[in-house]
């Protein structure tokens, strides 16, 4: 042991060692004494790392959110429309409403125009019709239809329910909150999975 603590303290004692930590302190006093004060390429690619991490955990969630937040206001607008057209049928109307007169609705579309007849509207990401034979019990309801999205998507407003049909074995659906499945008449999607809130 006694040997090790010689050997150790004749290095520091060496001119080479001393000359090396001299050189090493007037370095660090270059770059930490009174010269500008920076970020080492080392620190930076950590901050980048950090928030390419943060962003690749928190870009899928984002767009989640997105998607369900389109999804209420199609919600919203086939409720409305929903309501309209079961005034209608109770109206003496048993087949309910073949157009927006009928149900005496007005949107506006992503033109910016009223429209107030027809059977169909689009806005910039649906495309919603009075009625559509997709409801399992083979009543007409409400759809939309989603546009402009690589993810194809059709929401209905069933008897007072709402259900999603998606031609991706429900993933889209489910992203949008729907977990139960449902059976349904494919109506717009050919082979469509059929999903309920």
């Amino acid at each position: 042991m006694k040997g090790l603590f010689v050997v150790i303290l004749n290095l520091f004692q060496n001119p080479v060692v001393n000359k090396i930590k001299s050189s090493a302190w007037i370095l660090k006093q270059v770059q930490y004494g009174n010269a500008t004060k920076g970020f080492t390429l080392i620190e930076l690619l950590v901050v980048v790392l950090i928030i390419g991490i943060l962003s690749s955990v928190a870009l899928p969630q984002y767009t989640k959110a997105v998607e369900k937040s389109r999804a209420t206001e199609a919600w919203s607008t086939l409720k409305s429309i929903y309501a309209a057209n079961s005034v209608y049928i109770m109206g003496g109307n048993p087949n309910g409403a073949n157009s927006w007169a009928d149900l005496d609705l007005s949107f506006t579309d992503e033109n910016g125009q009223v429209v107030s007849s027809g059977q169909t509207f689009n806005t910039k990401n649906w495309s919603y019709y009075v009625h559509d034979a997709g409801c399992g019990d083979s009543t007409y309801a409400p759809s939309a239809t989603r546009r402009n999205s690589s993810d194809t998507y059709v929401l209905r407003y069933c008897n007072g329910h709402r259900q999603c049909e998606d031609d991706k074995s429900g993933a889209v659906c489910k992203k949008i909150g729907m977990g139960k499945s449902d059976a349904c008449i494919t109506g717009r999607l050919n082979g469509g999975s059929c999903y309920t809130d």
